[in-house]
């Protein structure tokens, strides 16, 4: 009896890690007042993900609307994209001197978090993992800042990194 209710667990449990750990997760909070830090216009352009496993994203258009916002829409989704919208609004900010771009979903009013580097013409996008309180440790602004400094300083803080290369 033991091992048949193992049988039918374990591929259970596998199959929702791999929702949860598949999918961008929105958070009610952005890690930042929207809107105040200027955008870094390297970001600005179509960027194409040049891996394998792009399962969510596959190209993304960057546009300016001010100094301190962008428009960005997703033109072509991944089998695994789980979103509502493909249009958002981004934001930036820099914690501990991290490099953060912050999506939000305006239909949901969550906000989609990624660790970004821009070396020329490519970019890597990290899941930024909550990693000390996790997601009950998000209930402010403030409290989301403190999330991601304390887990910047454990390993596997930035997972699952994703190439692009803009068009």
């Amino acid at each position: 009896m033991k091992r048949t209710i193992q049988f039918f667990l374990l591929p259970s449990l596998l199959i929702t890690l791999l929702f949860i750990y598949g999918c961008p997760v929105g958070i009610d909070y952005p890690p930042d007042k929207p809107g105040t830090v200027l955008i870094d216009k390297a970001l600005l352009g179509t960027w194409t993900c040049v891996m394998d496993t792009c399962s969510d994203l596959q190209v993304v258009k960057v546009e300016k609307i001010d100094e301190y916002s962008y428009a960005i829409e997703v033109l072509q989704e991944g089998e695994m994209y789980a979103l509502e919208d493909v249009f958002f609004t981004g934001y930036l900010t820099k914690i501990d001197g991290i490099d953060i771009l912050y999506a939000l979903e305006e239909s949901t009013g969550k906000f989609y978090n990624y660790h970004y580097k821009i070396s020329g013409n490519n970019l890597t996008l990290y899941d930024v993992s909550l990693l000390v309180g996790g997601m009950d440790a998000v209930t402010s602004t403030e409290a989301f800042r403190a999330e991601i400094s304390a887990s910047a300083k454990l390993e596997g803080f930035l997972k699952e990194p994703t190439q692009f290369s803009r068009n």
